[in-house]
């Protein structure tokens, strides 16, 4: 199992479903699509890319941020969750329109809205 699904299934899973009705989507035909999709009361849709690091970077394929980019500019709702993990564990939630467009990259650590540290606190998501 990568990183990636047991930040889901370990940290997430449960949050969410506690917040709301989700779909976790994993679809080779939707290319760039994020990894989740959550509905938070009363109707607020959520895009969620899922991304889990040792080290500061991570990668972002092209289609990932342009599909980012395209829901942004009609207006809807998208975020990365990062699980960065190094001598602890920490948190980031980072607004879809401050994706960066690199390949391979450190500079979504600077454009995080949101940190948790051990655990993500779900009165201030």
């Amino acid at each position: 199992m990568s990183g990636e699904q047991k930040f889901w299934r370990n940290d997430l899973r449960h949050l969410f479903k506690a917040m709301g009705h989700h779909d976790r989507i994993e679809s080779p035909t939707s290319i760039g699509r994020p990894d989740l999709n959550l509905c938070l009361y009363p109707g607020i849709v959520w895009d969620i890319e899922l991304k889990y690091t040792d080290c500061k970077k991570i990668r972002f394929r092209p289609a990932q941020y342009m599909w980012h980019a395209r829901r942004q500019k009609v207006g809807g709702n998208t975020c990365v969750f990062v699980k960065y993990v190094n001598n602890g564990t920490t948190y980031f939630m980072v607004n879809g329109d401050k994706i960066p467009n690199d390949h391979i990259t450190d500079h979504w650590y600077d454009a995080a809205v949101a940190c948790w540290h051990g655990s993500i606190d779900p009165r201030e998501l």
